[in-house]
């Protein structure tokens, strides 16, 4: 639907900020804490991210039909209320793997290249 009414710009919008997503989904699990948290950071990424390219590859014709909705943009009525905690919980591990970070360290301040 997006290709029909947007065209291979908007096509390439939707791909650009799933890719986002995964990548932003990557670092925060990869900042996580303990096991436990980078396994639910992980978790959420995948089943943002991977619907996403198994329905990319249903509409190219690559993999035959699954029967999955694009995330966030299919339209159904059991679909947002079970994606809309993902993101939540995914900025909630970030919050608080930002929030216990070790302060810095006093005079170890990045230093320039340019310097």
């Amino acid at each position: 639907m997006v290709a029909e009414e947007l065209g291979l710009v908007g096509v390439l919008v939707v791909l650009a900020l799933f890719v986002t997503l995964l990548v932003a989904g990557v670092r925060i699990a990869k900042r996580a804490r303990d096991r436990h948290t980078l396994l639910v950071a992980a978790g959420m990424t995948l089943f943002l991210t991977l619907p996403a390219a198994i329905n990319g590859a249903v509409v190219m014709g690559l993999l035959p039909t699954k029967g999955l909705a694009m995330p966030f943009l299919s339209y159904g009525r059991s679909s947002s209320p079970r994606l809309l905690p993902r993101p939540r919980v995914l900025l909630g591990i970030a919050r608080r793997a930002a929030v216990d970070a070790p302060p810095p360290v006093a005079g170890a301040e990045r230093r320039s290249l340019l310097r």
